[in-house]
């Protein structure tokens, strides 16, 4: 979990093992999820990794 992050904003980590992850991103408007994305992540052996998620629009009510 993270807060709020903005669309410029880089994340970053460090230990991972290399292998193949999961991120899911959800933005949300007050409680309503109004985007969202899962990406499947590959992590190399040497650690150095850029990528992009790119959410989608939600049709949910209030969005």
């Amino acid at each position: 979990m993270a807060g709020c992050i903005e669309r410029d904003e880089t994340l970053t980590t460090t230990g991972l093992a290399p292998g193949g992850y999961v991120v899911r991103v959800v933005g949300k408007i007050g409680p309503v999820d109004c985007w969202a994305a899962e990406s499947q992540i590959n992590v190399p052996a040497t650690g150095q990794l850029q990528s992009r998620i790119f959410l989608r629009r939600q049709s949910a009510p209030g969005c």
